[in-house]
C-alpha cells in the first residue's frame, strides 16, 4: 500500500513518535523495534492507515531532513529568521514537535563535523592541545612517529607532483 501524507496524518505521526521518544524508545537516532511497533499501533489506532515499519521510518527520515534544513535556515546569518519563509515555511506548533522529535541526535550548523573531513573543528584542536601525557614516553613516540610519517608521505607527494610537472613541460616543448 502506498503512503499518503497529509497535514493532519503529519501531525498525528509526530504525536505518537513523540510519546515514544520521551517514553526511550530512541536509544540513538532512531526507534527501537518496539517503538516503532507502538507508533505502527498508534498511528493505525488514529488514522486508520497500517503503514508498514519501513514507510514510517521513510517518513521519520524525510522529516529529519526537513528539519535540519530548517533549522540551517533560520540559523544562519542569512537575515531571513522568520520572515517570509516561515509564511512558506514550518509552523511553530510543528517546528517545537520537530524539536522534540529530533533535538539531542542530530548535529547542525557549526556543530557538524565528519571524521573523513580530515581535520578537527578549530575548538576541539584548542581543547586538545597540551592534553598528551608527555611523561608517558610510549604515546610520545607514537606522535613523533605519526608527525615524521606525514611530513614523508607530503613530500613524497611533492616530489611526485614535480616529476609530473616536467613530464608535461618536456612534452609542451
Amino acid at each position: 500500500m502506498l503512503a499518503t501524507w497529509n497535514a493532519h496524518n503529519i501531525s498525528i505521526f509526530c504525536d505518537v513518535c513523540i510519546k515514544d521518544v520521551e517514553a526511550g524508545h530512541r536509544p540513538g537516532t532512531h526507534f527501537d523495534k518496539e517503538g516503532y511497533e507502538n507508533i505502527r499501533a498508534n498511528f493505525k489506532a488514529e488514522t486508520e492507515h497500517d503503514y508498514e515499519r519501513k514507510q514510517l521510518k521513510n517518513k521519520w527520515d524525510a522529516l529529519k531532513n526537513e528539519w535540519k534544513l530548517w533549522k540551517e535556515l533560520v540559523g544562519k546569518e542569512t537575515g531571513l529568521g522568520t520572515c517570509k519563509i516561515a509564511k512558506k515555511g514550518i509552523s511553530p506548533e510543528m517546528e517545537e514537535k520537530l524539536d522534540r522529535m529530533f533535538s539531542n541526535t542530530v548535529a547542525i550548523g557549526e556543530h557538524v563535523w565528519a571524521p573523513s573531513s580530515g581535520v578537527l573543528p578549530s575548538e576541539t584542536r584548542e581543547e586538545s592541545k597540551g592534553q598528551i601525557d608527555l611523561d608517558d614516553e610510549e604515546e610520545s613516540e607514537t606522535m613523533q612517529d605519526l608527525r615524521q610519517a606525514t611530513r614523508k608521505g607530503k613530500k613524497k607527494r611533492a616530489a611526485n607532483q614535480g616529476e609530473l610537472q616536467k613530464k608535461v613541460d618536456k612534452k609542451g616543448k
